[in-house]
């Protein structure tokens, strides 16, 4: 979908290329990382895509066709791009932000109206409250999440995100990243995405490109740069804690377990029966459509009568395509040693344990 064809970039009164030879094809609903320290090139090779800046020598494709046969404003029109302080027009409402690219291709009122609620509701910001708010009454991660949104709104096939979460807090940031990555699932967008944190490149990239002083160190898969760096460089780049960094790679849908789970309205002494023969100290209460309420404790409910409902305890819970390392950061904040999995629609699927975990690191070195 974009390839780099020998590109290079030397800026004016400069010795040494700020991209260098550079060689590069991204496929076509991949998620490709360009990570690497400050001024190694990464941020140039990004921005010559939309020709923000326009390279010295080499030809950039999309989709076939070479960026230079397309006017740059056209071009740019034709390109999702998402930056780090996301740039919402502060004068007009998130609808209006929104509704920007669509507005210049000349889209009918209808149908930009109908993508606006579209996307609003795929950012999961009802529409009936977001729609007319100024930037001013959102969160950051709110504001994230509409800046995603504008880029998505004409539907553009490639998307540029430069440092896109880089100004959230690490709790809003690790959230908004599950968030967009459940997203990139549905919309399948081909993306350049830039940063300096190598953490973050593993969880979200389908390839990684290490860049230094304008060339390519190593390309490869998340897995591929953890278990076998190329030289020191990345070595020290990627850093120690290999183990807990793969757990970025493996879902939680891949490890869990199956679990057992009462209804609501089951009787405690069945409740009670189930959780003895299975030696279970907690069993998941749900819903008829087996929709997660949460847990009762064997404990609570020695000697006593009544529902299973009536001695419900809440429990934060993952998601199945959330990673390992989030399911331990969840563990760890509310002091369990296991956690409920559920599914987009909080569907319990299963649980994972400290010693799920623990085999999953095993099973990876």
């Amino acid at each position: 979908m974009i390839r780099f064809e020998n590109v290079t970039k030397i800026y004016p009164n400069t010795r040494n290329s700020a991209v260098d030879k550079l060689d590069l094809h991204v496929k076509q609903g991949e998620i490709c990382i360009l990570v690497g320290p400050s001024g190694c090139g990464k941020t140039t090779t990004m921005k010559m895509v939309n020709r923000l800046i326009e390279p010295t020598s080499g030809n950039i494709l999309i989709n076939g066709e070479n960026i230079n046969s397309h006017d740059p404003v056209e071009l740019r029109r034709n390109i999702g791009y998402v930056i780090q302080n996301i740039g919402l027009f502060p004068h007009m409402t998130i609808a209006e932000n929104i509704a920007t690219v669509p507005k210049e291709k000349k889209w009918d009122k209808e149908r930009i109206s109908n993508r606006v609620d579209e996307l609003l509701k795929l950012m999961e910001l009802k529409p009936e409250i977001y729609r007319n708010r100024k930037p001013s009454g959102l969160s950051g991660g709110q504001k994230q999440r509409v800046g995603v949104a504008r880029a998505l709104a004409a539907d553009p096939p490639v998307m540029l995100m430069d440092e896109p979460f880089g100004a959230l807090d690490p709790i809003t940031r690790n959230r908004i990243q599950n968030e967009f990555l459940h997203i990139q699932e549905k919309i399948k967008k081909t993306i350049l995405f830039v940063t300096h944190d190598i953490d973050e490149a593993i969880k979200m990239g389908d390839k990684i490109v290490v860049m230094r002083k304008g060339k390519i160190v190593q390309l490869g898969t998340p897995d591929d740069i953890l278990s076998s760096p190329t030289d020191e460089f990345v070595e020290n780049l990627v850093g120690g804690n290999r183990s807990i960094k793969r757990l970025n790679l493996i879902k939680c849908e891949d490890a869990m377990r199956n679990t057992f789970s009462v209804r609501m309205n089951t009787p405690l002494d069945e409740a009670k029966i189930i959780m003895e023969q299975n030696r279970l100290k907690t069993i998941a209460i749900t819903e008829v459509d087996n929709k997660f309420n949460g847990y009762i404790r064997l404990k609570d409910i020695d000697g006593k009568n009544g529902l299973a409902g009536e001695f419900i305890r809440e429990m934060d819970t993952v998601e199945k395509g959330m990673s390992l390392n989030d399911a331990l950061s969840e563990m760890l904040s509310i002091g369990q040693r296991y956690i409920y999995v559920l599914d987009e629609k909080e569907h319990l699927k299963g649980w994972i344990g400290i010693n799920e975990i623990l085999s999953a690191v095993s099973d990876n070195d």
